[in-house]
């Protein structure tokens, strides 16, 4: 027996965003740098100094990395002021704010709503069908509401879940059925779209939204969405 839809549920990196290639150390080695109060390609700075704040990149990279290989095989979630704690960053350090925002300026150019967006979710709504947002992501809802405001969407956003807020990252069925709650439908009435190779699994088999999802290990539309 078929289910009509009543939800729509997007991923958000590759999906509501363009796909793009991302040198995934450099966006630690900004930060670390900004940290270290050293200049982008300054001229000035000692290797000495250089060195010192890449390897606070390595270590940072290694710490994200470990946390995204326990979301894959365990499904748990993390969030970025976690990941930045166990890589021994000091929240309290005068230029943490400055490093933060070298950071989130890297992933800026990689966080634009695809301009189709707009009008697929203003159909749906015209419709009747409600819009969700799920996520696997380090990054806050704040903070990505901001993109959407940004981008003129967020009205059109019925509800959204960010792993970093929940105990589980995609494709744990709780994650689904959190934001199936949070827009107050059937999950055998929803569908879950994201970025897929082959595979796609239907909320009626799962009892989950619907869903497509893959990620690569090299090339992603941010560091802190999967």
């Amino acid at each position: 027996m078929s289910h009509p839809v009543d939800a729509v549920v997007f991923d958000w990196g590759g999906t509501l965003t363009p796909w793009h290639e991302v040198d995934l150390p450099e966006q630690w080695r900004v930060f670390a740098r900004e940290v270290h109060g050293i200049r982008v390609d300054s001229p000035d700075v000692s290797q000495a100094d250089l060195d010192e704040a890449h390897r606070l990149a390595d270590r940072i990279l290694e710490v994200e990395s470990a946390a995204w290989t326990r979301g894959r095989d365990e499904h748990t979630s993390a969030a970025l002021s976690d990941i930045l704690e166990a890589a021994g960053i000091d929240a309290a350090h005068d230029r943490h704010h400055l490093a933060l925002a070298a950071y989130r300026g890297f992933w800026e150019p990689h966080t634009h709503t695809d301009p189709q967006v707009r009008p697929l979710w203003e159909g749906l709504r015209a419709r009747g069908i409600k819009v969700g947002v799920l996520s696997n992501t380090i990054w806050s809802r704040e903070y990505h509401r901001g993109i959407f405001e940004r981008d003129g969407v967020l009205d059109l956003v019925d509800a959204d879940l960010y792993s970093s807020e929940l105990d589980h990252v995609k494709p744990h069925p709780e994650a689904f059925r959190a934001i199936c709650r949070e827009l107050d439908v059937d999950p055998r009435r929803s569908v879950y779209v994201g970025t897929a190779s082959s595979r796609t699994y239907t909320a009626r088999s799962r009892s989950a939204c619907a869903r497509s999802g893959s990620r690569t290990p090299t090339s992603r539309p941010t560091s802190g969405s999967r």
